[in-house]
């Protein structure tokens, strides 16, 4: 049931929910993040990211047979909620717009659990993006995307930024 449509005592345990779980992951991305290695931190960001999208009561099926380690994720960005679902799914680095490391809590989380910031308008600064995620791809880390650059209502596509995709083009090549 949609969070706004849930009765009102629903809805209070599902925010509660949501604000513990955030509170939780800054403790573990803080406390924990530093000191574990890179296999233990994806699978907390995993774990943490299914429990935060469970709060919101939301589930998720998903198909991931044929996912090899070294994924370029390419999806719609629909809402922030996303993220978290791709993250409970395959935990992933994200590209994500510059501004968004300046935001209160989420832009904190956001730089200490892999996501690599990109300058929009640089094409200096794409450049060495693509290199970061080449390297992640290379090493077999999943990095996702959102090649259109914004949310959208999903019911029609926009522009790709389509430099976004290089990187994963070029590691087919080798």
């Amino acid at each position: 049931e949609p969070l706004t449509k849930a009765p009102l005592r629903l809805r209070s345990y599902r925010i509660h929910r949501i604000l513990l779980w955030l509170m939780f992951g800054a403790v573990v991305t803080l406390l924990l993040f530093p000191i574990c290695g890179d296999t233990a931190r994806l699978r907390l960001k995993r774990d943490w990211s299914a429990a935060l999208v469970d709060a919101f009561g939301v589930s998720i099926e998903a198909d991931i047979r044929y996912a090899k380690p070294g994924c370029l994720i390419v999806a719609n960005h629909i809402s922030w909620l996303d993220i978290f679902v791709i993250n409970a799914v395959l935990p992933s680095a994200f590209v994500a717009k510059d501004d968004i490391r300046a935001w209160p809590l989420f832009g904190w989380l956001a730089a200490k659990s892999d996501t690599i910031f990109l300058r929009r308008g640089s094409r200096g600064h794409a450049r060495q993006i693509n290199e970061t995620v080449a390297s992640l791809l290379g090493t077999g880390r999943d990095v996702a995307v959102f090649p259109e650059g914004t949310t959208t209502d999903g019911r029609s596509l926009l522009h790709f930024h389509a430099a976004l995709i290089q990187p994963a083009l070029a590691e087919l090549e080798k």
